[in-house]
């Protein structure tokens, strides 16, 4: 569409027929964009891709003061002017007031710029002039991502660089720059939908996906070239493939020994390739050395361990000591040393598990420091070891004590043979029955059954297990009196009842069940007797109440509200209240002392803390206020508060 733009004679800038702004000093067209200063000294971009609309120039403000997609504005020395503007570039030209010449470099022109190479698939040049710029490399990847990815080997072929593929690779982030940072103006807001940001995390998010896809073409590319930009990958992926790292760099240092040449000399006419020595120094640049050292270690590869110290701070007399003492151990012992030193417990115990019976009090020790009970068991049950399950489990009842799962800490002493233990965990748990029964096991004289029996019983009945205790009591101790009186303990009347027919003990239902029954009976009455008069003395007294409140005028009822707000907020200040209702009258300012009373936290201070005087306009200097403190709601007759005491108690009185 060609349209005409055009400045008047009054600062009116029109595009066509319509008003763009009524205080343009100067403009100039780009591919994209309209450029203009206003009178304001500020440099608009509109963009003329988007048509533009009279709702676009009433919302548009017409002295410059925001940003936004639709209008993008920078500030420029008063009276400048604009010269000339780059059609496809990123210059502009202005004259200033002194008459000189100067060019800059817009931000949203270059980023411009930027997008038709990206378009174009022109990747070494925007990354340069990213790098320019100082503009995040994400946007590289966010302008278009499934199109990046497909074109990732045309992008390494114009980068080319070794240097800046690392760069790229340094500033990835998960995090879609074209949302957050660089709209694009011409295109306007995306809708969500459509381009989501990248935050997702794990191995789909971006930069995980990113660093795979491109490390996998430069290996295809050349392995040995990129070896840094490879490196790089890794480390940058989440989480950091630091071990796959030293492996990379060990393999190489295999291969440069079999050859036994230098790979920076090995083809002089080709592109300079990076050395494991040279690939170990940059992995230790990105990544702190002490860290790669425990990582190398942690692979129980001493080469690897001395090539990475080589590159740290380390003293060599310290870690060749180390080094010696741990190579003259046994292998599996050595790496349960190294998982100790690491804190790898699970390795470490996986190591020392298969190092064998001459290590088991060593194993057992580390199982309870660190609490690997449940590790441990599935270790040593896959070996086939029941002794030293055993041993586990013995440890492992202590710590389930510990935590007060008392029915566990049984079950694994009883399967560690150690039965008293189990008892014990047993009764604390109040499981009477695995509490017999494991007496049974420990072959218990029936005198000390009998004992324990009558023990649990008594336990069952504090706790108002009375069917349990009567339970006992039968099967136990024969005792017919006692289980009957802790089933009527428990008013289980009719269990009662049922049980002294099968006992053939009738007669105590008339001794000992019929007399509970009926004192049961009377209690519940004499109870219910007085709900039921409470209920209707309270009813009554809440209708008149409630009477006496709709016959209330309303000026009498807001200032019985006020009087009790006041009265709970102050109470006990007699002091302070007469203080504050006499000094309306006067002009004098009165200084007082605050009661000896519980309220003194609403001043902040102690009881003796001088309270702010008075104005002398009689007012009090304004304080910070108190917050409300719940009460206890009163019942006594004529209180504000009877009518919500009497509702409250109602409630719980009905059954």
């Amino acid at each position: 569409q060609e349209v005409a733009i055009g400045l008047d004679t009054r600062s009116r800038l029109w595009m066509n027929k319509q008003l763009i702004s009524s205080e343009c000093a100067s403009f100039a067209t780009h591919a994209s964009y309209l450029l203009w200063i206003s009178l304001a000294n500020t440099l608009h971009f509109v963009p003329l891709s988007k048509p533009f609309s009279a709702d676009d120039a009433s919302a548009r403000p017409a002295s410059g003061g925001g940003r936004n997609l639709m209008d993008l504005t920078r500030e420029v020395e008063r009276g400048s002017r604009l010269v000339a503007v780059v059609p496809h570039g990123v210059n502009v030209v202005l004259q200033m007031p002194r008459g000189n010449l100067e060019t800059i470099v817009p931000r949203v022109l270059a980023l411009d710029t930027i997008r038709e190479l990206l378009n174009a698939h022109e990747y070494g040049t925007a990354l340069l002039m990213l790098r320019k710029h100082r503009i995040d490399m994400n946007l590289l990847h966010d302008h278009n991502p499934a199109d990046f990815l497909a074109h990732l080997p045309v992008f390494i072929k114009q980068v080319d660089s070794v240097d800046h593929l690392n760069l790229f690779l340094s500033s990835l982030r998960n995090e879609d720059v074209t949302q957050t940072m660089f709209p694009d103006p011409c295109r306007g807001p995306q809708p969500a939908a459509a381009s989501p940001p990248v935050t997702a995390t794990g191995a789909d998010s971006k930069v995980n996906r990113v660093c795979s896809e491109l490390r996998r073409h430069l290996q295809e590319a050349d392995a040995n070239r990129f070896l840094l930009s490879i490196v790089t990958s890794y480390v940058k992926q989440d989480p950091p493939q630091l071990e796959t790292v030293l492996r990379l760099i060990q393999t190489l240092k295999e291969a440069e020994r079999d050859r036994e040449i230098d790979v920076s000399e090995a083809a002089p006419a080709g592109p300079k390739t990076a050395s494991a020595d040279e690939a170990l120094t940059y992995a230790c640049w990105l990544v702190e050395p002490d860290k790669m050292y425990d990582i190398a270690l942690g692979l129980y590869d001493f080469e690897l361990v001395l090539m990475v110290a080589s590159k740290t701070q380390k003293d060599p007399k310290e870690y060749l000591a180390q080094l010696a003492e741990l190579q003259a151990l046994e292998p599996l012992v050595q790496r349960y040393t190294i998982d100790l030193q690491l804190g790898r417990w699970l390795s470490a115990l996986s190591h020392l598990t298969q190092a064998g019976p001459a290590h088991e009090d060593r194993c057992m020790k580390l199982i309870d420091e660190h609490a690997l009970y449940s590790e441990a068991l599935a270790e040593f049950g896959a070996r086939n070891q029941p002794a030293a399950v055993k041993r586990v489990l013995g440890l492992f009842g202590p710590h389930l004590q510990a935590k007060a799962a008392y029915v566990d800490a049984g079950l694994a002493f009883s399967n560690a043979g150690e039965l008293e233990e189990a008892l014990a965990a047993y009764d604390k748990a109040g499981e009477w029955r695995l509490v017999m029964l494991t007496a049974g096991r420990l072959n218990r004289s029936p005198e000390e059954l009998a004992k324990l029996s009558r023990q649990l019983a008594e336990k069952l009945k504090l706790s108002g297990r009375f069917d349990e205790a009567a339970l006992i009591f039968v099967e136990y101790l024969s005792d017919f009196d006692e289980a009957i009186a802790a089933l009527v303990a428990g008013a289980a009347w009719l269990e009662a009842v049922r049980r002294c027919h099968l006992h053939q003990r009738p007669q105590l239902v008339d001794s000992v069940v019929r007399p509970a029954v009926l004192d049961a009976f009377d209690n519940y009455s004499s109870e219910l007797s007085d709900w039921a008069e409470t209920f209707v003395k309270q009813s009554a007294r809440l209708a008149i109440v409630q009477e006496a409140k709709r016959n209330l005028p309303p000026d009498s009822s807001g200032k019985a509200d006020d009087a009790d707000e006041t009265s709970s907020m102050f109470s006990g200040m007699s002091e302070f209240s007469d203080a504050s209702s006499l000094a309306s009258g006067f002009s004098a300012s009165v200084s007082m002392r605050s009661a000896s009373t519980n309220y003194s936290g609403i001043s902040g201070t102690s009881t003796s803390t001088t309270y702010s005087k008075l104005s002398l306009s009689g007012r009090f200097k304004k304080e910070r206020k108190p917050k409300k403190v719940k009460h206890r709601l009163s019942g006594k007759e004529g209180s504000v508060q009877e009518e919500e005491y009497l509702i409250q108690s109602l409630k719980r009185a009905i059954p």
